[in-house]
């Protein structure tokens, strides 16, 4: 897949790739942009990777990534980020937004491995698999993640649902929310 470079989110996707390349870090795109890239585009007003790093050495990734451009968007993201697993920047040349999981959970490394490259903006960027980015939306389970779920079912007809299915639930589980399971079965036979 090659897509234009017209759009400041994917921009910023290039140069993270770029940034975080120094340190031996490859990110997986997960979120809006991702299921713009594979399944059908839509606004989405941030950019969402998933790395897995250690979050004892925050000071160093955001270090680097102020070099490149990328400013912590709130005081003490560092001990944030230690906390919560995530940074959130801001990237000065594009003016984007961008989320970083800081993953390090048994899926979280799966969805690094089973991710794809796709070209964009000059630079080859990995994009989750449709299956694990219906997985994070669920898991999430706002009406825009559902739409998204919708789209990503309608293009890709042989998903992966049993794989789909297990880590719904073992999220559901995790997060004591056991209507989870409902609402992804629904959303896969294609009702809300």
């Amino acid at each position: 897949m090659t897509h234009a470079v017209d759009n400041p989110l994917l921009q910023a996707a290039a140069y993270l790739v770029s940034a975080l390349a120094q340190m031996g870090i490859v990110p997986t795109f997960v979120g809006g942009v991702a299921v713009s890239l594979i399944a059908k585009p839509r606004y989405t007003g941030d950019l969402d990777a998933l790395i897995i790093f250690d979050a004892d050495n925050v000071d160093t990734l955001l270090n680097t990534l102020a070099r490149h451009g990328f400013r912590a968007r709130f005081e003490g993201m560092a001990e944030l980020a230690r906390r919560v697993r995530m940074v959130s920047l801001a990237h000065e040349d594009t003016g984007s937004i961008v989320d970083i999981c800081l993953g390090y959970l048994p899926f979280e490394i799966e969805v690094q491995e089973r991710g794809a490259q796709c070209d964009v903006a000059g630079a080859s960027i990995r994009i989750a698999s449709p299956e694990d980015l219906v997985i994070l939306k669920a898991i999430t389970n706002r009406p825009k993640d559902r739409e998204d779920i919708r789209c990503i079912v309608e293009i890709y007809t042989n998903l992966n649902r049993a794989r789909i299915r297990f880590w719904v639930e073992q999220f559901a589980e995790l997060l004591e929310k056991p209507g989870l399971r409902a609402v992804i079965e629904r959303v896969l036979d294609g009702g809300d």
